[in-house]
């Protein structure tokens, strides 16, 4: 009887020609749909240029490190939206390798390389190639101090420098957003249950790992003490627990959203892994790095709500779950879900990547467009620029964040300072407290307004005249902002 050779799952997209052509392909597609797209910067984007502006140790909501990586790569690229947008495919392409790395030392050559092709091909990570986000970076280091935690399993040597590595390379993710910390839960899971180990030695490594975690992110915390911590406040603000509605609907919402986020079948293929975890050393570890994340957040989305990526610090282990599942099970149906999985979330980065490139959605695109947000912001500059011109104004007052964030990146090279008022309590936003209108802001102003009326309750005494001028320009299908620019001297 002949022998029948043996199934290999994905076996063409696994040799290391077609890993190395499909990672650097969406590479280059990503860069090319940067460079050609019409859409402009989004508010946080801008916001995140503007830091870098001015690089410090920490900003009122978000901790440092991605100002200074738009600070290094605006010197290279000047401030084009190629320099805010364009390390982001290629942080991502660092965190696939590193998944490849990883995936490598804990099962496989195959799953590494799977969970480097399932990892650039994700949804989050197509959307995130386009949009810099602080998550990006974070992710990046997150995934580091996996291959570093993965090498200390299974070192019987170094296990302390190797966590020392894993610290640092988490205080980095934690300078990039304060999700990063999350995985200190992990870890502490990992010495409550490991028993390999005596629980001092286990102790010892917790405090190791947690004092590199700490000095790699000194920045931040010196910045807050030296602020009041008023991050905490603002992260205090996003959770808004205070009012609490306590709704099944919102964990429904969520989840939904995760099949969007990590791809409709790859969410699917980590619950079978989650299911199955524990049967290896490797596979008890890794979710550990899973389940916490997904259950704060999924209790968040209960009380209040959540956002679609707050998750995210869940999905580099997921996908190593996920990698190892598929290379390493018998079951045709697992192999072939892993196969639609793959094949399902590469179809869905085309798609994005077209729409980034060309700034639409086509015949798809909804009458409220979700990229109306990024229209129309040169329209409105410019018209901003040539009614200051024409007023002479020395300080141009911005109606809402958005509107202050980039107004700021579209008349970056521009002399009127641009300011936001604090209307209400609170501790503001950033250009509430980085750019307020002072009694002794340069006259003459010119306030921008979204309704047809002269601006009221500001912090100064003005007589407006106007509207001056007026802006309009179409963004969707159903939406048309309007701006109206009046006058004081």
């Amino acid at each position: 009887m002949p022998h029948k050779p043996q199934f290999q799952p994905l076996g063409l997209f696994l040799s290391l020609p077609v890993v190395w052509a499909v990672l650097l392909g969406l590479l280059a597609a990503r860069l090319s749909a940067i460079g050609l797209s019409p859409l402009g910067p989004g508010v946080d984007e801008a916001q995140y240029w503007l830091w870098g502006q001015t690089p410090q140790l920490g900003y009122y909501s978000k901790p440092p490190l991605i100002a200074w990586i738009l600070a290094a790569s605006g010197s290279v690229f000047d401030a084009q939206i190629f320099s805010l947008r364009g390390p982001a495919p290629v942080l991502h392409l660092l965190t696939a390798l590193l998944l490849w790395q990883t995936g490598s030392v804990l099962f496989s050559a195959r799953a590494g390389r799977l969970a480097a092709l399932l990892w650039s091909s994700l949804p989050a990570v197509g959307l995130g190639s386009f949009v810099m986000s602080t998550d990006t970076p974070m992710l990046l280091f997150w995934t580091a101090g996996l291959f570093c935690f993965a090498s200390a399993l299974r070192t019987h040597s170094n296990i302390y420098l190797w966590l020392i590595c894993c610290g640092l390379c988490i205080g980095l993710s934690a300078l990039s957003k304060y999700a990063g910390l999350y995985f200190i839960i992990g870890i502490f899971f990992w010495c409550l249950t490991d028993r390999t180990r005596p629980a001092s030695q286990r102790a010892a490594l917790f405090a190791v790992f947690c004092v590199a975690v700490f000095i790699t992110s000194v920045p931040t915390w010196a910045w807050n003490f030296s602020n009041g911590f008023v991050t905490i406040l603002h992260l205090g603000e996003n959770a808004n627990l205070e009012d609490s509605q306590m709704s099944a609907a919102g964990i429904v919402s969520f989840w939904g959203a995760q099949f969007a986020v990590f791809g409709p079948v790859s969410l699917v293929l980590l619950g079978f892994a989650l299911i199955r975890s524990g049967r290896s050393e490797a596979d008890d570890r890794l979710h550990l790095f899973v389940w916490p994340v997904l259950g704060i957040i999924t209790l968040q989305a209960f009380l209040k709500e959540a956002n679609a990526n707050w998750a995210v610090a869940a999905y580099p282990a997921a996908t190593l779950l996920v990698s190892h599942l598929i290379t390493d099970s018998r079951s045709r149906l697992i192999r072939a879900a892993g196969q639609t999985a793959l094949l399902a979330n590469l179809a869905i980065c085309a798609v994005l990547i077209t729409v980034t490139a060309t700034g639409s959605l086509g015949a798809l695109a909804p009458a409220s467009d979700p990229l109306r947000h990024l229209r129309g912001w040169q329209v409105l500059a410019d018209q901003t620029s040539r009614t200051a011109s024409s007023t002479d104004a020395g300080t141009i007052i911005a109606f809402n964040r958005e509107s202050a964030a980039l107004l700021h990146w579209h008349l970056r090279q521009t002399g009127p300072q641009i300011v936001l008022p604090r209307l209400g309590p609170g501790a503001g936003n950033h250009y509430h407290r980085t750019y307020p209108l002072r009694a002794q802001s340069p006259r003459p102003l010119l306030a921008l307004t979204d309704t047809a009326d002269p601006p009221d309750h500001l912090a100064v005494q003005a007589d407006w005249r106007g509207p001056v001028a007026t802006s309009e320009v179409r963004i969707s299908a159903r939406d048309t902002r309007r701006v109206w620019f009046w006058t004081a001297d």
